[in-house]
C-alpha cells in the first residue's frame, strides 16, 4: 500500500515541475505582454460602442468587463432571457 506521504512527495514534485515548465513557456511566448496588448485593443474597441448602451469599460489584460445601461439591459437582454426560460419550462 502506498502511504499518503509517498503520494504527497511525488505529487508535490510533479506540480513543481509543471509550474516551472509553465512559467518558462509563459516567459518564452511573452503571454503576459501579449495579453496586456490585446486587452488594451479590446478595451479601446469596446469603448467605441455607443455610450447610451455601454456606460463603462474596464479591465486588465484579457480580463475585462463592460457596464450596460439599465434601460438597454431591460430592452434587449432580459426579455430574451426571460422568454428562453419560459420556453424551457414548458
Amino acid at each position: 500500500m502506498i502511504s499518503s506521504r509517498h503520494f504527497e512527495q511525488y505529487a508535490t514534485r510533479s506540480l513543481i515541475f509543471f509550474f516551472l515548465g509553465l512559467s518558462k513557456v509563459m516567459e518564452e511566448e511573452k503571454l503576459a505582454e501579449n495579453a496586456e496588448k490585446l486587452g488594451k485593443i479590446l478595451r479601446e474597441e469596446l469603448s467605441k460602442l455607443p455610450t447610451d448602451i455601454v456606460t463603462t469599460v474596464r479591465g486588465k489584460g484579457l480580463l475585462n468587463a463592460i457596464v450596460i445601461n439599465g434601460s438597454t439591459l431591460l430592452t434587449y437582454c432580459l426579455p430574451y432571457s426571460y422568454s428562453v426560460e419560459v420556453q424551457n419550462v414548458r
